[in-house]
């Protein structure tokens, strides 16, 4: 019989964090009982033209070979590489069935641009996100009802260590640029509820280059009961600039985290400006007035980061009607020629 098998695919993996080059491998093994001698090996990505090899050799029943493609630079965005084994010992294959292999991948190029919001909706590790130690955790709520639910949406993040010794995990973000940014901060929400005398902790990190040493920005090591808001100015701002969520498990309720918010200022025109934004009532029922020395355009995402309001406002005041979305928390974005601020906006 005349069998070929396509096996697998290699030499690339499913998520990238910025444009690479691979050299894809397809491995294909002899099903059949005939010797094989020559096949065409082809790959295609989506529906792009297909790169093609001829394999020629020996192999035996059972066997496989790999073959080794030329280098190629992916493209952003969601892929599907194809390979496909055809023309065996320029004959038809008797099990055209395993004759095609499929592997999909993610390219995501860049940095994430500011305003970082992440309220862990997904119900994983958000893409390019990294640990270092034991994985956390997403629920909605903490250990045993510590907290009840997440912050809003119905998602957090948490970290929970059920016996008496102790483990430590860093949850790192993906890349953040801060280029042309003066000043940033850091928002979040977190509860770590003591178990009987036992309080599990938190720790916030940053780093400014990949290769640079984790610095401690603050830690948290009392027991927080309900949902908490905590603020840091983040230093030493760059374009290649990393934060970590560190979590120490020592048999308490565990660490919940949400509703994380990164924004700055930026450092093009005039930095001031943001002094002269209001926003007001803040919270409300679903109406806010905004008031800048400026035209502007505004922006209004929910937690998620999906996008709801886009509106350019030619007189310095504006009113925004919300009160067809629901209840929970959202982000203003007013944008200048100059500038971008971006202010939290709870609805009721």
């Amino acid at each position: 019989t005349l069998d070929v098998q396509a096996s697998t695919i290699t030499g690339i993996v499913e998520t990238y964090c910025e444009i690479a080059s691979v050299s894809p491998q397809v491995t294909f093994k002899n099903k059949g009982t005939t010797e094989l001698s020559s096949l065409m090996v082809s790959y295609r990505i989506d529906t792009g033209t297909p790169v093609v090899f001829e394999w020629q050799g020996a192999l035996a029943t059972g066997e496989s070979a790999t073959v080794t493609f030329p280098e190629i630079t992916l493209t952003e965005g969601d892929h599907t590489l194809t390979a496909v084994i055809y023309n065996a010992n320029q004959l038809v294959d008797e099990n055209a069935d395993n004759d095609t292999k499929t592997f999909d991948y993610t390219v995501v190029d860049g940095a994430l641009s500011l305003p970082v919001t992440e309220g862990f909706e997904a119900g994983e590790l958000p893409v390019c996100w990294s640990y270092s130690g034991t994985d956390w955790a997403f629920t909605s709520g903490g250990n045993q009802g510590y907290p009840a639910s997440a912050h809003s949406g119905g998602v957090n993040a948490l970290f929970y260590h059920g016996d008496f010794s102790t483990d430590v995990s860093k949850m790192q973000s993906s890349k953040i640029d801060f280029t042309n940014y003066s000043t940033a901060t850091l928002k979040f929400w977190h509860t770590q509820t003591a178990w009987d005398g036992d309080q599990d902790e938190l720790r916030i990190y940053y780093r400014s280059s990949e290769a640079a040493l984790w610095t401690l920005l603050t830690e948290y090591t009392g027991n927080i009961t309900s949902w908490k808001e905590e603020t840091i100015e983040l230093p030493n701002l760059s374009a290649d600039y990393y934060i970590a969520f560190e979590a120490t498990g020592q048999y308490g309720r565990g660490v919940a985290l949400d509703d994380i918010l990164i924004q700055g200022l930026s450092n093009i025109g005039v930095p001031s400006i943001a002094k002269n934004i209001k926003v007001y009532p803040n919270p409300s029922k679903g109406v806010f007035s905004i008031e800048i020395p400026a035209q502007f355009d505004i922006a209004v995402t929910d937690i998620s980061g999906k996008v709801i309001l886009n509106a350019t406002q030619k007189e310095n005041k504006a009113t925004i009607d919300l009160s067809s979305f629901g209840a929970g928390i959202y982000f203003l974005q007013v944008k200048t020629q100059n500038n971008i601020f971006t202010e939290k906006i709870i609805i009721e």
